[in-house]
């Protein structure tokens, strides 16, 4: 039987570059690289984890199942017959032949996944919900519903007859009788990688539903009660999934919210999905200009936000840009394949970054809703871009109402940004042939809608006649209203949304702001 050499301390004589060493004085698990030395496991003591999702990153508690995508070993397209349990706990899934979905290589974020086909695809496990008695649940998963299915099965884990479906007010994931009927908080997110969140606590006698880390709903009385049978993908064949799972975590406990928030960074990380977090106070957009007022998302083009299909991040001229993360708070705008995904132009104007959408690229922000705290109406969003003499265009769609978009012509638009409906032949304010600074704010206690070009006066100023809008309930978009309809074909160069109507003075901070950054003249509101 093989041996581990053991050090007394890390600084005591030679150590062979890529040797492990067990150092007896922390009880820990090292590895020398050569110029600096790696922890891993050790056996519980010191800083140690209890269960390591990488060899830095670990939780506090053990998972009962871990399924990860990117442990199985097959080649793109084979089926997936057997999907073994990371956890140690032996919990895997399998299926037969003629109902295993597929593994991908390259999904369509560009990471190794799991295919269902949205038929007869499944995977199941006959034990591991036998060790519920407790009633103490905590379940997150990556998914991307490739169909953005109005119901679609995720997990057959509950007794209640007709399958849990993804659609949270018909959700029976635990439950003897599934919950219906019940307020959302947000949309359900429509597109992109995103992670499904669930906490039953009989403690507390609360069960809660997640997207992207977002409470959806939560309610007190419910009936727990489980299958003999756990089931993903498509247990229930009225609404399988059509779409990708790609990691699976699953506790028979109420994880700590440290441990909850680790997860959820790391699976952000790996999958591009939102990890959704609210600012308050003021916020620094560089050196020279803070605002007053904290934004729900900030999208600017620097590359450190910018990631490629493999991860990677973009920097090189012409890079697809699969995925581009919120500075502020960590929302993702995402292309729903690696074909709508725009290109970086690095140095394109005023030395600094832009992402050119050819007329076919399309960015949405799935999670980015679940974040708003005001849904009253109140709403900002500043933009520079440059149409490129695109006279027909709907840069950023929030909300993507019937024929709307901002630019029609080169003076006028039929706008919906921040609306429910849209606006008819109104002045978009817009220098379709050069760069260009959009501001757009709403306010409920001034009834008022305006429209800003570079600043200077309102160019368009309507009556808030659309009190019933809730950002929540919308999805963002960026390059067009859809991959097909009124589709950019020009530069985003960066993006500031608040659910609040801002003062004047905050409005010409982050005016002049952009234009200072991208060499555009701005004249204060």
């Amino acid at each position: 039987m093989a041996t581990i050499d053991t050090i007394a301390d890390r600084s005591a004589g030679s150590a062979v570059a890529g040797k492990a060493y067990f150092e007896t004085s922390t009880n820990k698990f090292i590895v020398y690289n050569g110029s600096s030395w790696l922890e891993f496991h050790s056996d519980g003591t010191g800083s140690a984890f209890t269960y390591n999702l990488t060899e830095s990153v670990g939780l506090s508690t053990a998972p009962l199942l871990h399924l990860d995508a990117s442990e199985l070993s097959l080649a793109d397209g084979n089926p997936v017959t057997s999907w073994a349990d990371k956890s140690g706990n032996g919990y895997n899934f399998t299926s037969s032949a003629s109902n295993a979905p597929v593994f991908r290589a390259s999904g369509l974020l560009g990471h190794k996944t799991v295919q269902f086909d949205g038929i007869d695809d499944y995977l199941s496990n006959s034990s591991v919900l036998s060790q519920f008695s407790s009633q103490n649940v905590t379940l997150i998963a990556v998914y991307n519903d490739h169909a953005n299915s109005t119901f679609c099965d995720l997990f057959d884990t509950g007794s209640q007859a007709g399958g849990d479906r993804l659609s949270p007010d018909y959700s029976s994931a635990f439950l003897s009788a599934r919950i219906n009927a019940v307020t959302e908080n947000f949309a359900k997110p429509a597109s992109g990688n995103n992670i499904f969140g669930l906490k039953v606590n009989s403690g507390t006698s609360s069960y809660e539903l997640f997207y992207n880390k977002a409470s959806q709903y939560q309610v007190s009385s419910y009936s727990f009660g489980v299958t003999s049978v756990m089931s993903i993908g498509g247990g229930n064949s009225s609404y399988a999934l059509n779409g990708e799972i790609s990691e699976i975590l699953l506790f028979n406990e109420v994880i700590s919210d440290a441990d909850w928030n680790t997860i959820h960074e790391y699976l952000s990380i790996k999958y591009f999905t939102p990890n959704i977090s609210t600012l308050s106070g003021s916020y620094v957009l560089d050196s020279s200009y803070t605002v007053s007022e904290s934004p729900t998302f900030h999208f600017c083009p620097e590359s450190e936000y910018l990631f490629k299909a493999d991860g990677s991040l973009a920097s090189s001229n012409d890079d697809k840009i699969l995925a581009w993360r919120d500075k502020a708070v960590g929302n993702i705008l995402a292309a729903h394949s690696t074909a709508l995904s725009p290109a970086l132009k690095t140095s394109h104007i005023n030395g600094k970054n832009a992402l050119y959408f050819d007329g076919s690229n399309l960015l949405s922000g799935s999670g980015v809703q679940s974040s708003f705290e005001n849904t009253n109406g109140d709403s900002t969003i500043i933009f520079a871009f440059d149409a490129n003499g695109d006279s027909s265009a709907d840069p950023i769609a929030f909300p993507a109402a019937g024929g709307a978009r901002l630019i029609q012509g080169g003076a006028i638009g039929y706008m919906s940004t921040l609306r429910g409906a849209r606006l008819s032949a109104k002045s978009h304010g817009v220098n379709i042939n050069a760069p260009h600074i959009t501001t757009i704010t709403t306010s409920s206690s001034q009834n008022s809608y305006k429209i800003f070009g570079n600043g200077g006066s309102a160019v368009t100023e309507e009556n808030f006649s659309n009190p019933g809008w809730n950002g929540k309930k919308n999805h963002f978009k960026v390059g067009g209203a859809s991959a097909t309809a009124y589709t950019l074909t020009g530069y985003i160069y960066e993006i500031i949304f608040f659910d609040s109507a801002l003062s004047d003075a905050d409005l010409n901070v982050v005016g002049n702001y952009l234009g200072v950054k991208y060499g555009i003249n701005y004249n204060n509101i």
